[in-house]
This record gives C-alpha cells, sequence and structure tokens, in this order.
C-alpha cells in the first residue's frame, strides 16, 4: 500500500507535486493581502466614524455658539430698549424742569415788568420776555413798535 502511494506520487507530473505548494502559497499571500485589506477598510472606517462623530460635535458647538449668540443680541436689544426708554423719561424731565424753570425766571420777569416805571428798563424785560418764549425777530419787533409811541 505504501509503495503504491509512493509510486502515484512519483508517477504525476513534477508541476503537480509542486501545485499544492504554490496555490498553498498564493492562498498565503491572498490571505495576507485579504488581511491587509480588511484592516485597511476596518481602518478606514474607524477613521470615518471618528471623523463623524467630531463633525457632530463641532455642530453642536456651532449651534450652542449661535444660540448664544442669538441670546446675547437679544439682551443687547432689550438693553437698548430700556435704555432708550430711560431716556425718553430722563428726556421729558428735564424738559419739564427747564419749562418750570422757564416758567419761574417769566413769572419773576413779569413781576418786574408790572413794577418797573421807567420805559428802558420795560424794554429790556420785553426783550427777556421774548427769549424765554422764543419769539421770532418779526414779533419782537412788533412788541418794539407798541412799547415806543
Amino acid at each position: 500500500m505504501r509503495l503504491q502511494q509512493f509510486t502515484e506520487h512519483s508517477s504525476a507530473s513534477p508541476s503537480d507535486a509542486q501545485t499544492p505548494f504554490l496555490s498553498s502559497g498564493v492562498t498565503g499571500i491572498g490571505d495576507a493581502r485579504n488581511i491587509f485589506y480588511e484592516q485597511q477598510l476596518a481602518r478606514k472606517e474607524k477613521d470615518i466614524t471618528e471623523l463623524r462623530n467630531a463633525v457632530h460635535v463641532a455642530e453642536l458647538n456651532v449651534r450652542d455658539i449661535q444660540q448664544a449668540s442669538l441670546t446675547k443680541d437679544l439682551q443687547h436689544f432689550e438693553m437698548v430698549e430700556k435704555l432708550k426708554d430711560e431716556i425718553r423719561i430722563l428726556e421729558g424731565k428735564v424738559k419739564f424742569l427747564s419749562g418750570d424753570a422757564n416758567m419761574e425766571y417769566l413769572r419773576n420777569i413779569f413781576i418786574q415788568l408790572l413794577h418797573c416805571e421807567s420805559s428802558s428798563g420795560r424794554k429790556h424785560i420785553l426783550k427777556a420776555i421774548g427769549a424765554v418764549l422764543k419769539l421770532s425777530t418779526t414779533e419782537m419787533r412788533a412788541i418794539e413798535r407798541r412799547t415806543h409811541p
């Protein structure tokens, strides 16, 4: 039996005898190539996953920054509106106080006009009254004409 097996192997062509070694060598290289290729694919998939995660985190950061910016813009707008309201209130108070002061000044000038007996004194007092009342030059001339006959 052994002899028969030996003769079968020896009767086979030399290329047939080498074929199992070559084919196993080729499949060994092919397997190595497949393993390397699979490793490269796995590495690329890992890189792609990491990059996708990084993009997702970056998008979340951008959204957070945009939301913070919008919040600050809204706060800024509200602050500007509050300050405008305060300015309007203060301007109203200034007008009232200046108007009140002008009214007090006008009252004092009017009392002086009533007590003044000289025409030159009356002329100066009427100019002061015209300035407080913000009369035009034509109105001031009309007053001067009536006070001087």
